[in-house]
């Protein structure tokens, strides 16, 4: 071999120490970079006709596993989704139920006081301070539905406005893929390019499931779970509004797919005329219930369908169209439970004194049925029984009909009117011939109107509870939970109904002031248990109020349960995954720094070799001399 052999192949080797300790350098100062993936220098020897001239080195590449780093991505999306939904239900549970341990907390704390209050007026009818209570308890508990219900809503806006955050930063990191699609197309791939472009996906991954493959040119194209194209040739634009206000019946809207040539290039969004491919569609929820399956609207208009199926944009819209959704479900049917128990309680007594007057709107819903015979008692102001009617509910089975046949049976004593432009029913008593008014007591007996609600549910009311002519709660204009204590109760506890006809003896006799069956009654309507339908994960059953709002509470802390369960799965398998990621792609400051001495030495070698062939050419010219 020739002095300049020997130069040009030590050259080779110096050049080659220098790029590996260039890579050891850069792998040292990224040890703790998030998403550095280890870069190596590959060397190769050089050969010239036949003979051995040194050794050739290329840029660093990576050292990675494309399969662990694909179910890397898979796993951190599974883990974007669990994590996201735990986050979303402990913040639900704790805000609507309290945290373990705050005993004042939430609609079970309300319900405990309301029964403690109950059970207090039943104890001590003649007591103000009882009855007071006991009003202000039910109040408190109407005001806890209304509120836990809102807050229910304002969660789904804050997660609705959360997808809208979401698809913006899916938009970027998209947009960040093309970047480098772009410079790799124009300059050639490197190693820090396919980092950067990992760690995008990474962030795509956890917000959205998605899957790639390799287009022309060796571009990268990334598909969502269900294989709609998010990047092709051109980035595809997510687009969606959030809605301004959420309630029970919000129409959402879709989250739809874009190409460039439908956007606006003034404005980067959808042009007013473009339609875009729908990737999760629009609708109220993603499960009906039998009111919107019911209604005249077209299901499939009304139901969200997503395939989306991992990251935080799943769990982000399964928190706002399913969970949350059946939360209120089961809200709405507490409420129901509360007004419909009470309420029966309450029409089937009256306050002391007996009223002369009663009024009230009928309960919305279909009657099915209607038999037996409800009782109307009518007394003096001495309390003596002035008059006694049987209404035949099977025969009078209209507002209409009652209103006739009450009156006539009344004649002299009072009237009863039903109002259907208002809607509503009353009956009305004249005076006795000291002067004073009359009072009534109505009971049901053995009447019953069986009514068939909105969500088919067949309910049996005595006439009073029918016509509302006695309720204690009554439902405002927006329907759900919109339920309170009826107002003139509310401003005087008075008029609670705590006395009940007594038929015992035969003839009707109604009680005094001590008399607490009408508050027994209600105290007892806690535990009665009527026909609930399947809200959420509970289904139909026959439950009472007390036992109803036990299971919501168990089902929705067993769904927080799961969840946990889940993200703890999810995380440890992630974890994993990243603990065999980081044996291969990891930074190992051992092994650099042992590298570092074999380069350092290589390094050195090398340059000795070049120092000694100098000093051989030296000599050479020496002798030339």
């Amino acid at each position: 071999m020739s002095l300049q052999a020997t130069l040009s192949t030590s050259t080779s080797g110096l050049a080659a120490a220098q790029r590996s300790l260039s890579a050891v350098a850069n792998n040292i100062a990224n040890t703790n970079t998030e998403g550095f993936s280890r870069k190596e220098v590959r060397n190769a020897t050089l050969v010239l006709d036949g003979i051995g001239r040194g050794v050739t080195s290329g840029d660093p590449e990576r050292a990675a596993d494309v399969y662990l780093n694909a179910e890397l991505r898979r796993q951190e999306s599974m883990l974007g989704r669990s994590e996201r939904l735990k986050g979303a239900l402990e913040r639900v549970d704790s805000s609507v139920f309290g945290e373990p341990g705050e005993a004042d907390r939430g609609l079970p704390a309300k319900l405990r006081t309301m029964v403690a209050a109950l059970e207090g007026a039943a104890n001590n009818p003649e007591q103000a301070a009882s009855r007071g209570a006991l009003v202000d308890a039910v109040a408190d508990m109407t005001a806890q539905l209304k509120a836990d219900h809102a807050t229910v809503h304002q969660f789904r806006r804050d997660f609705d406005q959360e997808i809208k955050q979401t698809v913006d930063a899916i938009n970027a990191d998209v947009k960040g893929l093309q970047e480098i699609n772009v410079e790799a197309a124009r300059s050639g791939e490197n190693a820090e390019m396919l980092d950067r472009r990992d760690a995008l996906l990474t962030s795509l991954s956890q917000k959205i499931d998605v899957k790639t493959a390799w287009i022309d040119d060796g571009k990268l194209a990334v598909y969502a779970g269900n294989g709609q194209p998010l990047l092709e040739y051109t980035p595809r634009y997510l687009d969606y509004t959030p809605a301004p206000v959420v309630q029970d019946d919000t129409v959402f809207g879709a989250v739809s797919i874009y190409t460039q040539n439908q956007l606006d290039p003034a404005t980067g969004r959808p042009k007013p005329a473009e339609t875009g491919t729908v990737l999760i569609s629009g609708g109220v929820r993603a499960a009906l219930t039998p009111e919107l399956q019911a209604d005249a609207t077209p299901d499939a208009e009304q139901t969200i369908v997503s395939p989306v199926k991992g990251g935080r944009l799943a769990a982000l819209i399964e928190a706002r169209d399913d969970v949350l959704p059946s939360l209120s479900d089961q809200l709405i049917e507490t409420g129901v439970i509360l007004e419909y128990t009470l309420n029966r309680a309450h029409n089937d007594a009256v306050p002391y004194p007996p009223p002369q007057r009663l009024s009230g709107t009928p309960v919305p819903g279909t009657v099915a049925a209607a038999s037996g015979t409800a009782r109307l008692t009518v007394v003096d102001a001495t309390g003596a029984v002035a008059a006694d009617l049987a209404i035949d509910v099977g025969t009078y089975n209209t507002p209409a009909a009652l209103a006739g046949e009450i009156s006539t049976r009344l004649g002299g004593l009072g009237s009863a009117a039903w109002d259907a432009a208002t809607e509503t029913f009353s009956i009305d008593l004249g005076l006795d011939g000291a002067g004073k008014p009359y009072g009534m007591a109505l009971d049901a007996g053995d009447g019953a109107f069986t009514v068939t609600d909105a969500a088919g549910r067949g309910l049996s009311y005595g006439m009073a509870h029918y016509l509302g002519l006695n309720d204690l709660v009554v439902r405002g204009r927006a329907q759900g939970v919109d339920l309170d204590v009826r107002a003139d109760i509310k401003a005087d506890p008075a008029l609670l109904a705590g006395v009940k006809v007594d038929r015992s003896g035969g003839a009707p006799v109604v009680g005094g002031i001590g008399d607490n069956g009408g508050l027994k009654a209600l105290a007892a309507a806690v535990d009665e248990g009527i026909a609930t339908v399947g809200r959420g994960g509970l289904g139909p059953a026959t439950r009472s109020l007390n036992g109803y709002l036990t299971d919501v509470v168990s089902v929705n802390a067993a769904r927080v349960a799961q969840a946990d369960r889940q993200e703890g799965a999810d995380r440890a398998l992630a974890e994993d995954l990243r603990f065999r990621q980081g044996a291969v792609s990891g930074v190992n400051l051992d092994e650099e720094l042992a590298k570092l001495q074999l380069y350092q030495k290589a390094y050195s070698v090398s340059a000795r070799l070049i120092s000694i062939t100098s000093e051989l050419f030296d000599q050479l010219l020496q002798i030339g001399r």
